[in-house]
């Protein structure tokens, strides 16, 4: 058994619960406190969730298109979590590649999200809990989230504004871009750029496909590493660095900072900037490395 078909026969057993409900189209409100967890898990389709001031979860889940009658919602309960399952048989699927299917979600404050879609975009506005988004073939767009947030797509871009807490964000074929992230950033991708700008936290930033650029609204921390772009990084002027900075096919250039140099040569430079502080490791194969402080929480638009 597995961890959905597990939580489905917890949800169906409790006492009291919702019953499971198996339908073509459904819209439910179910009351509910916060603290609780929505559970989305769709062979396909789309996700939009934002928040409401109702302790209560208001769904609604429909399919369109040729095939949209195979598609079948299941709803069920366990407490105050609610967990919705799209299905649809693989097989089926294939013959129907154009339906479509959409579910739209309102949740109450403090309430988690837990979204898994076989393909479709996913978007969540202005919710204050913890979010993690999995999706096999579309983009993810995150906007004032009070929470941390875990967030992975196969096949496109994910961009988050506003987010209250940490970002764990994965993409095998798209960008990654973060505005206003207050916490800890962990940002890989195989395809894509990664631009991060006022980050209140350490970065971990990988590409193989693309440049980097970070702005710091404190000491700039942590390690960003590309196989196949340049690397830019701005951080306060009073906030200081313990740099590491190696590139093989590109230059090293820091600006409007007070530098120390411990080690250098053309391709590396290990320094104190403004008087030191944590450390950051930047690594390119095929590009430029720039640092520079400003008094701007943002990067000018390019690398000069």
């Amino acid at each position: 058994m597995d961890a959905r078909e597990e939580r489905t026969e917890l949800m169906e057993s409790q006492t009291g619960s919702l019953p499971v409900r198996r339908e073509e189209f459904l819209e439910e409100r179910v009351p509910v406190s916060p603290g609780g967890t929505l559970f989305l898990d769709l062979d396909r389709g789309s996700v939009d969730v934002t928040e409401q001031d109702r302790d209560e979860v208001h769904i609604r889940a429909e399919a369109r298109g040729w095939g949209a009658h195979l598609v079948m919602f299941y709803l069920a309960r366990k407490g105050d979590d609610l967990e919705l399952d799209a299905d649809i048989d693989s097989w089926l699927a294939r013959l129907f590649p154009g339906t479509r299917v959409r579910v739209s979600v309102e949740i109450p404050p403090n309430y988690s999200l837990d979204i898994r879609t076989g393909g479709g975009n996913v978007r969540v506005e202005e919710v204050s809990g913890g979010v993690t988004v999995q999706t096999a073939g579309g983009s993810v767009k995150l906007r004032r989230v009070a929470g941390s947030a875990r967030l992975r797509t196969q096949g496109g871009s994910i961009h988050v504004e506003e987010l209250e807490g940490n970002l764990r964000a994965q993409s095998t074929g798209g960008s990654i871009r973060g505005d206003d992230v207050a916490g800890r950033v962990e940002a890989r991708t195989a395809g894509g750029t990664i631009h991060l700008a006022a980050v209140d936290g350490p970065v971990e930033a990988r590409t193989a496909g693309g440049g980097i650029r970070v702005s710091f609204v404190d000491e700039p921390e942590g390690s960003l590493e590309t196989g196949g772009g340049s690397i830019e990084v701005g951080f306060p002027e009073d906030a200081g660095t313990d740099l590491e900075a190696r590139t093989s096919g590109g230059t090293i250039r820091i600006d409007h900072c007070d530098v120390v140099s411990l080690e250098q040569s053309r391709r590396r430079l290990i320094a104190n900037v403004n008087g030191g502080g944590p450390p950051l490791l930047l690594r390119t194969v095929g590009g430029s490395i720039r640092v520079r402080a400003t008094e701007s929480e943002r990067l000018p638009p390019q690398i000069d």
